[in-house]
């Protein structure tokens, strides 16, 4: 449950739900930076095991006054636990979010966290973000042991191609482009997700010699 409810009151938002696949719940966000950090947080779906919004909160003393900051994201990994901060970098660098900042990342220490700043820097890398989110726009698409098989008589003699050719080769089967992207999305067919996801972008199977 949230430490403190995702609301507008009082402020100028952008607020919203989003609904994860991965994690089975709505989780809210509360500008559109925490909204795209959330999209990372669901493709890293073999490492995060859990995340929840709003769920902690950092008492401290600044300028001779008791303050209190509410951390954006509390994150469970496989062999780590984060308290993650989401803030555009210009407003991470002023002194009074430099105070929380310090102050969450003691309290993060002392119970065992790794507490995290993660900017628009960070967070909207590209090409890397708009691959994620056109992926995870497909990961409820099905994805059967037919297709698996296709993939390797795809690949069967070669250890690359292009996204265009993997396309047509499935569209020949009579499978539509959506297919492609859940087998990509789920990491069935391998691909550099720091290159723009164009037809001529390489893809390969994973585990086969490249």
């Amino acid at each position: 449950m949230a430490f403190r409810k995702v609301t507008n009151k009082g402020f100028r938002k952008f607020i919203g739900k989003f609904a994860s696949y991965i994690h089975k719940k709505i989780i809210a966000y509360e500008s559109r930076l925490e909204r795209d950090f959330l999209y990372l947080v669901e493709w890293d779906h073999m490492d995060v095991l859990e995340v929840w919004e709003q769920a902690c909160r950092v008492h401290y003393f600044s300028d001779g006054r008791r303050r209190r900051f509410t951390i954006d994201f509390l994150i469970k990994r496989k062999r780590k636990k984060q308290m993650i901060e989401i803030k555009y970098s210009a407003r991470a660098k002023k002194p009074k979010y430099q105070a929380a900042f310090r102050a969450a990342r003691e309290a993060a220490t002392r119970e065992g966290y790794e507490f995290k700043v993660y900017t628009e820097e960070t967070i909207r890398q590209q090409p890397r973000l708009d691959n994620v989110k056109l992926l995870i726009y497909y990961q409820r698409t099905p994805v059967h042991p037919h297709h698996q098989i296709l993939c390797h008589e795809f690949f069967r003699n070669r250890s690359k191609a292009s996204l265009g050719e993997l396309i047509q080769f499935f569209k020949s089967k009579g499978i539509e482009t959506g297919t492609v992207y859940a087998l990509l999305r789920w990491g069935i067919v391998g691909f550099d997700i720091d290159q723009p996801l164009i037809p001529e972008a390489a893809v390969y199977l994973p585990g086969k010699d490249q």
